[in-house]
């Protein structure tokens, strides 16, 4: 480990560093922006990132910032900030992030089985992911692509899906209790064993490609 990008507490240093391939298993991250931080393969096992902040800039965009292929494994990140930034093929396992942002995030063959309680994922392309069980309890994922993502029995209830893209997703035994799915579009997509009695699918378009009324 590089100890010049830590501070005399054992903290990463605020700001632009290189972070790619260190291993930060059980770091405290409480609080750190990383801005301009490059990831890309680091080990956040057992890692902390309540209000952790992944952004550039003031305008708040990730350009830059690297995520891909890194390791989340029981990662308390409540509240933490990920927009825009590039999650692609990460592992979160065992992970909470409720109410956090992925706004507009990249996380294309993530695993993502994990706690997302009123997570917010508008826009996030979720194209692949692997979410078997994933808690999206109130959360919003209006407009986001899941193409052929995984989220057997995963928990959606009360959660705005909204114009959002399951197409050749599978969704079996899903949880879609009180979702709405107005504009979406679950062409191909497995819905066995849901129960969609109470769910909005105003303008939806169904696994047979027809469109809901």
């Amino acid at each position: 480990m590089d100890n010049s990008l830590f501070d005399n507490m054992g903290k990463p240093i605020d700001g632009e560093c290189d972070l790619r391939g260190m291993d930060l298993a059980g770091a405290d991250l409480i609080g750190v922006h990383f801005k301009w931080a490059h990831v890309e393969g680091a080990n956040f096992a057992g890692a902390r990132f309540y209000e952790f902040v992944v952004r550039v800039g003031e305008d708040g965009e990730a350009e830059g910032v690297k995520i891909t292929s890194a390791r989340f494994y029981r990662v308390r990140g409540e509240g933490a900030c990920f927009d825009n930034a590039d999650l692609q093929q990460c592992s979160m396992n065992s992970c909470r992030f409720p109410r956090a942002s992925f706004r507009g995030a990249k996380l294309c063959n993530a695993w993502a089985d994990h706690d997302f309680t009123e997570a917010d994922f508008t826009g996030a392309d979720l194209t692949g992911v692997r979410a078997l069980r994933g808690n999206f309890l109130g959360a919003c994922l209006e407009g986001v692509v899941a193409t052929k993502g995984r989220f057997e029995f995963a928990l959606f209830s009360n959660a705005n899906l909204r114009g959002a893209s399951f197409v050749d997703a599978c969704l079996n035994s899903a949880r879609l209790d009180g979702a709405d799915l107005s504009d979406a579009n679950l062409t191909g997509a497995d819905l066995r064993n849901c129960d969609l009695s109470t769910t909005i699918l105003d303008r939806c378009w169904l696994p047979d490609g027809t469109r809901h009324a």
